[in-house]
């Protein structure tokens, strides 16, 4: 092959999507002849995710407040603790709609059991794991631009990128950071990993993040810790695998999924988390067997027909999931939750393959002893497909029947030791999940095309999942590509072409509501009604796509309890931001693209056209109709106004935060600088010239090579004001909030193509960590009269290590202001290294001001534990002397008092500086004080139980129960004569339910009893005498007895 001198060509352009300035390297190459070679890095087109960790991921993907229209609906289960720590088990459904494709999780479709929590991610390119080989972090892939001037520099500049290129090309290195979704113990959100395997958060959050090595691993399993800033260290090591998506190249299993495995506080509290294989309708995930599809297009007709092989029922199975599920919770002191799993074969799970744990019926808790204290059952039936929409359609031998259902949760009621029944929650959907009434609210068949563009229902009878083209709307011509196609002699056309062998995609208002939770209905009788509505983007300026995938919430209607006022709250949308950055609404037609008719068949192979069709030098159209199942799909709107009314009660109207995905000025504040953002260019590694010398390259998303779009998510939602209005339409009050916001690191990604062994085409887009935080809050209440009380709060958050609130500024209408300051540990450096160690971002010294005078303060020294170890307050003169902080010397306000901690960290003694010392004795396992001796030492307190060296203290302590015999001896200390003025009164507990008996200073003992679901009902006096009695009527609500 003869090569020809080169020509380099740079120019500057605008970026049409975004109005950045855009530089571009084009070098061409005349390619005559050669091997197939085109290679695409970033090849997955989509992921898979277990049921169970979707539904838990859309919580870090998808905000559950006002601001994305999506209500807060938990039903609470079981509250565990240990010690400081405390975990809240509870059902959650995010109702931001249900997709055609969502598998139910094992407690029932749309609801997640929130039980510990969970890690998920998004891949792009590579894992972002630790080589098994090296165990050195992922290798990212990073190409310079070319910013030289002349023959010589580009010669120079190519040696140095043709080896990344290639590489890159063929996923070699990692071509973007993964995004991981996290949600535990009330928090979620996302961050991704920098080229070092440090976090940075999509909203800065001051949490510790570690990505581990599993030690004696083989392979190499990588693990997250997550440590608070409290100290709280979250362990996921737990994971769940995901085997090869079919994706153009061959992949190893990676870990789709950490869960939670153990939580440990500075204390020493802990609670452990136990899982098994389970949770999933099957071991393999199922897709359709087209999703994308490349067709020669007839210039001479203006009506296509898609391929015969993409009009089927086509249903294939493409990765492996080994998702688990938790099995057992247990705490330090030896308590357990229990979750029982069906033994029944679910309806929507594949028979061919094993059942695992696939559906949850008890949560039961139990103390140390295995004795049952708790258990909450759970009741289920199926959502069927509608008659008219099952799989298999008509001529199919398909059996996999399984796809008509979908797991139903229908109630969770309270089951007491004896096999009692409380009244149940209990949980109803829109339509009347009648097979036979062929309505919008009944689903059809899981997979089923019947869906609109981001996968929810559309009441439609689709037989495939490409969009029709109708309306005859022009083709998609990809700018980017014509301009590259177009100097190797390619045509193209100008007019639109309809598509008769298509379906309907465009999204049903009344359908997006099929099998959403429609009434939630408490055991008290009462019930919460959620009226929901599509997501109407409607607004001047955006004519695409006014009714929008997924839905909000239009209005809830509440009843406390039979026999109550209902109360109902309307919700409008006043204006919205458009939020969708996996779709190219922009686009006259974002579904289908055609490609040049262009000799150079490898050109049109890197642009994704199958080799058969590339060398027939003819038009190709491209369908799109890519699997909406996805974390990170981009579609949910945040409203920037919204009005909460209630009839006769006023409305309150909120706005919210809200900016475009692509706008680079977003990307420049705050010192960050992302240079170059969709910077692509097309480069030729040997030195021949062909066609224009003049090339420029157009490069923004939705164009060839295809960057992801911006994602400028984390800047959105922040409530700026709230108005409460009157009934009468009178402004009652206003709180308005100005936010700093800014990036603080972007990470480059890159999309590599590799056309031949001569050209390349790469482009670079960004992964963006941002910080938000409030400065500014201002709050006015009005009197009716126009006048008004003003009160304005200002925020500062100025230190190097962490983001904590510094100061705070409180102005008052009568012109007071009140600065309150705050420091850290890591304020004193060295000097309280150990708490920094353990990520203890705790106050040290929190300290008021007025007009520059100090009026009070408070320090406080934490052990090595977290625990406050000192306590100290300012005690300022008439003359208001400031104390100055000092990081060498954090204490120097005057002391107050002095806890002392057992080995276990429960406390032994609290002592004041001037005063007495109060004692307590534990036991149940360090959970529970048994004695409380105020006005008398520890050294006092041992001599007068003869107990020197805490053998019998210490025992009783670590006992699960305390004795009869070990009541009696504390007991015996009230007549003690070295205790003659202490105060002692003693307790017994039933742990996890409550206090069982208290004894006074005077030795008069009140017991407190309980029923079989844990409810005191009885409280006695030492004589046996009914203090109080507390009956339940049928709605478990307390009642008089009479």
């Amino acid at each position: 092959m003869k090569y020809f001198p080169y020509q380099a060509v740079v120019s500057y352009f605008r970026n049409k999507g975004t109005g950045s300035l855009l530089f571009c390297l084009i070098v061409l190459q005349f390619h005559p002849t050669g091997t197939v070679t085109a290679q695409t890095s970033n090849a997955v087109r989509y992921q898979v995710f277990a049921p169970n960790t979707y539904e838990l991921g859309k919580y870090g993907d998808v905000p559950v407040d006002m601001a994305t229209g999506v209500p807060q609906i938990r039903v609470p289960l079981v509250s565990f603790s240990d010690r400081d720590l405390n975990l809240d088990i509870s059902l959650s459904y995010h109702a931001s709609g249900i997709k055609v494709d969502q598998e139910a999780t094992w407690v029932g479709l749309g609801w997640a059991l929130i039980a510990g929590g969970m890690i998920t991610r998004e891949l792009r390119g590579k894992a972002d794991d630790y080589d098994p080989a090296t165990s050195s972090f992922a290798s990212r892939t990073d190409i310079p631009d070319y910013t030289g001037l002349n023959a010589t520099d580009l010669d120079n500049y190519i040696n140095q990128v043709e080896n990344k290129l290639s590489i890159a090309a063929d996923n070699g290195t990692d071509n973007g950071a993964d995004i991981f979704y996290y949600n535990f113990n009330g928090r979620a959100g996302r961050f991704f990993l920098d080229n070092d395997a440090r976090p940075v958060f999509s909203k800065y959050e001051d949490l510790k993040v570690e990505f581990l090595l599993k030690p004696g691993v083989n392979p190499n399993r990588e693990y997250f810790v997550i440590t608070d800033e409290r100290g709280v260290k979250y362990e996921f090591s737990d994971i769940e695998l995901t085997d090869p998506v079919l994706s153009g190249v061959e992949r190893f299993d990676y870990i789709s999924a950490w869960y939670l495995s153990r939580i440990t506080s500075p204390s020493g509290a802990e609670i452990t988390i136990e899982y098994v294989r389970g949770g999933l309708c099957s071991y393999n995930f199922q897709r359709r067997c087209y999703d994308q599809v490349y067709f020669a297009v007839n210039p001479n007709t203006s009506e296509q027909v898609l391929p015969d092989e993409t009009r089927t029922n086509c249903i294939n199975y493409d990765a492996r999931i080994y998702g688990i599920v938790p099995k057992k919770i247990t705490s330090s002191s030896g308590n357990y939750v229990e979750f029982i799993t069906a033994a029944s074969r679910r309806l929507d799970s594949d028979p061919t393959l094993p059942e695992l744990n696939n559906q949850l019926d008890f949560v039961v808790l139990r103390n140390s002893a295995g004795e049952q204290l708790k258990r909450k059952k759970l009741s289920y039936s199926y959502f069927e497909a509608n008659d008219n929409r099952k799989f298999p359609g008509t001529g199919s031998s398909d059996g996999r029947n399984y796809l008509n259902y979908r797991l139903r949760l229908d109630a969770v009621q309270e089951v007491s030791v004896s096999g009692q029944l409380q009244n149940p929650y209990r949980f109803e959907y829109y339509g009347d999940n009648d097979p036979l009434t062929s309505d919008a609210y009944t689903l059809p068949y899981r997979l089923s095309p019947s869906q609109d563009h981001w996968g929810y229902y559309n009441n439609s009878f689709n037989t495939v999942m490409f969009p029709d083209n109708a309306v005859n709307k022009p083709y998609n011509r990809d700018e980017a590509f014509e301009y590259v196609a177009g100097q190797f002699g390619g045509t193209t056309v100008n007019f639109g072409y309809s598509i008769s062998t298509a379906s309907t995609r465009e999204p049903d208002e009344e359908a997006l509501k099929a099998g959403l939770l429609n009434k939630l209905i408490f055991p008290t009788g009462g019930y919460t009604l959620f009226d929901f509505e599509g997501h109407n983007l409607s607004a001047p300026g955006f004519p695409f796509y006014p009714l929008t995938g997924g839905v909000r919430i239009r209005k809830i209607e509440s009843l406390p309890a039979t026999g109550a006022t209902p109360v109902v709250k309307n919700y409008t949308y006043e204006s919205t931001s458009i939020v969708d950055y996996n779709k190219c609404l922009s686009l006259p037609n974002p579904y289908y693209s055609i490609f040049w008719r262009t000799t150079d068949y490898e050109l049109m192979m890197a642009a994704g056209v199958p080799a058969d069709l590339a060398m027939q030098q003819q038009f190709v159209g491209k369908a799109e109709a890519s699997p909406q199942l996805m974390l990170g799909s981009g579609m949910h709107p945040v409203y920037q106004t919204i009005v909460e009314s209630s009839p006769g009660n006023g409305r309150t109207v909120y706005e919210y935060e809200s900016t475009s995905e692509d706008n680079e000025e977003y990307a420049h504040n705050g010192g960050v600088q992302i240079p170059r953002l969709f910077y692509t260019a097309h480069l030729l590694i040997r030195n021949i010239v062909v066609g224009s010398r003049h090339l420029t390259l157009p490069s923004y998303p939705c164009i060839f090579p295809w960057p992801s779009f911006l994602n400028n998510d984390w800047r959105r939602g922040q409530l700026k004001t709230k108005s409460v209005w009157s009934a009468g339409n009178s402004l009652v009050s206003e709180e308005s909030i100005e936010y700093d916001i800014r990036s603080l690191k972007a990470i480059p990604n890159y999309r590599v193509i590799q056309v031949d062994n001569q050209r390349y085409f790469y482009n670079r887009f960004y992964t963006i960590g941002g910080y938000v935080k409030p400065v500014n809050q201002v709050t006015k209440t009005f009197d009716g009269n126009g006048n008004f009380v003003r009160t304005e709060k200002r925020l500062k958050y100025t230190s190097v290590s962490h983001k904590q609130l510094t100061e705070s500024r409180d102005l008052s209408s009568a012109g007071d202001t009140i600065v309150t300051r705050y420091y850290y540990p890591p304020e004193y450096g060295n000097a309280l290294v150990q708490l920094n160690d353990k990520h203890i971002l705790l106050p040290v010294d929190v300290r008021r001001y007025k007009e520059g005078k100090l009026i009070g303060g408070e320090q406080v020294k934490h052990g090595v534990n977290g625990l406050p170890q000192d306590i100290y307050r300012a005690e300022p003169t008439g003359a208001g002397a400031d104390i100055p902080f000092n990081a060498l010397a954090p204490y120097t306000f005057f002391p107050q008092f002095s806890n002392v901690y057992n080995a276990d960290n429960s406390l032994r003694s609290q002592n004041l500086a001037y005063g007495s010392s109060t004692v307590f004795i534990w036991s149940y396992k360090g959970q529970q004080p048994v004695a409380r001796i105020q006005h008398a030492s520890y050294e006092e307190v041992k001599a007068a139980l003869d107990d020197a060296s805490e053998t019998f203290i210490n025992a009783l302590r670590g006992k699960a129960e305390p004795t009869t015999a070990d009541m009696s001896r504390l007991n015996s200390l009230r007549s003690h004569a070295a205790l003659k003025k202490a105060a002692i009164t003693t307790y017994t507990f039933k742990p996890l339910v409550g206090m069982k008996s208290e004894t006074d200073p005077a030795g008069r003992t009140t017991y407190y009893e309980y029923d079989e679901f844990g409810r005191l009902v009885v409280v006695k006096d030492d004589a046996g005498k009914v203090l109080k009695a507390i009956c339940y009527n049928y709605a478990g609500e307390p009642v008089n007895c009479n």
